[in-house]
């Protein structure tokens, strides 16, 4: 049941656009995605979880854009 949620026909166009929009900008689906939920018109703060610098530093990157 939460697959068919996760799979539906609406957030696999969300996909298709960010994957465009990624292959534009050089910017990575999770740079893009965070962005997408920072520019909500409520206030958000997004709690990121990193293995590694480099994903800290991609993290860090999204407030920049």
């Amino acid at each position: 049941e939460m697959k068919r949620a996760y799979l539906s026909e609406e957030n696999q166009k969300k996909y298709q656009i960010l994957k465009e929009e990624s292959r534009q900008t050089g910017r990575s689906l999770y740079q893009l995605s965070l962005q997408k939920i920072m520019e909500e018109p409520f206030g958000v703060i997004p709690i990121g979880s990193f293995r590694s610098a480099d994903q800290l530093l991609e993290f860090i990157k999204v407030g920049e854009l």
